[in-house]
């Protein structure tokens, strides 16, 4: 009987299955092994789930099929937008390795509740997200810090692009969360620049509350040269001296560096940043 299902059928029903019994499934016929391998693909799929009522029993269901990778679109700070983030943390929260909220506008206090609810999260896209950034107040309390760095304790990955309030302290909180960093885009952020030798020795306490400013990021990428790997500042309006500088930070050996848009880097500038 189990042969004359369609395709899509046997691999929907594996999809609830646990890995090892997925792979044991995959042994009972070459029908159930083309199942049993789009099942292991769709567990990496990402989820576009839209912020209204009608999410909440399909938010239930990919809980239950153990998807990892979902994005939420059109979140705000209404009574649907809680409801879809507090199903999210029950049903997906555990075992969700990948979050998108690109161009959403949480509260603070719901996105806190999110994130201490995902424990496994390896890449968080926070693009846009401005409305978390704007009281420079995001993980101001060090007992709220703490708790999210122990949640935050495996990411891999972090979007901080198109955040026009985004500055050094609130950029070194949340940063200072993720000790396992390795790749960051800051691609569309207004960087501040001041040239001089001072760059990167700028004191964390000093950190500014209004502006991201080049003299930080350098610090950070000090501190993380020995782990972060790619780094995306495009359309930041990167100067050459600036590209010169990223040179030479003892240690940091990018495997990619995204430059789009900044216009003012020149084929000499390049020649710099390689010597």
């Amino acid at each position: 009987m189990a042969e004359s299902l369609p395709l899509e059928m046997v691999t929907y029903i594996l999809s609830f299955l646990p890995l090892s019994d997925q792979k044991e499934a995959s042994l009972v016929s070459r029908a159930w092994y083309c199942a049993a391998q789009n099942a292991l693909r769709e567990a990496s799929v990402q989820y576009n789930i839209p912020v209204s009522s009608a999410s909440l029993p399909v938010i239930k269901s990919l809980g239950l099929r153990g998807v990892t990778c979902i994005s939420l679109t059109n979140l705000d700070g209404s009574p649907a937008s809680l409801q879809v983030l507090q199903s999210v943390t029950h049903h997906l929260g555990p075992h969700l390795q990948s979050l998108c909220l690109g161009g959403g506008s949480p509260t603070e206090a719901s996105f806190m509740a999110l994130i201490l609810g995902c424990p496994a999260l390896r890449i968080l896209d926070l693009s846009g997200c401005n409305s978390l950034f704007t009281s420079g107040m995001l993980l101001a309390q060090p007992e709220t810090a703490q708790q999210v760095q122990q949640a935050l304790s495996g990411l891999r990955e972090l979007s901080l692009a198109s955040l026009r309030d985004l500055a050094d302290l609130s950029f070194n909180r949340l940063s200072s969360c993720a000790p396992c960093l390795e790749r960051l885009s800051l691609a569309y952020c207004h960087l501040t620049f001041q040239l001089g030798p001072s760059w990167g020795s700028i004191d964390p306490q000093d950190s500014s509350r209004s502006q991201l400013s080049f003299r930080n990021l350098l610090r950070f990428l000090k501190e993380r040269a020995g782990r972060l790997h790619t780094l995306d500042l495009s359309g930041t309006g990167l100067p050459p001296e600036a590209l010169q500088a990223l040179g030479q930070v003892a240690g940091l050996q990018l495997q990619n560096l995204s430059l789009h848009s900044c216009r003012d880097l020149s084929t000499e500038a390049w020649l710099l940043r390689t010597d």
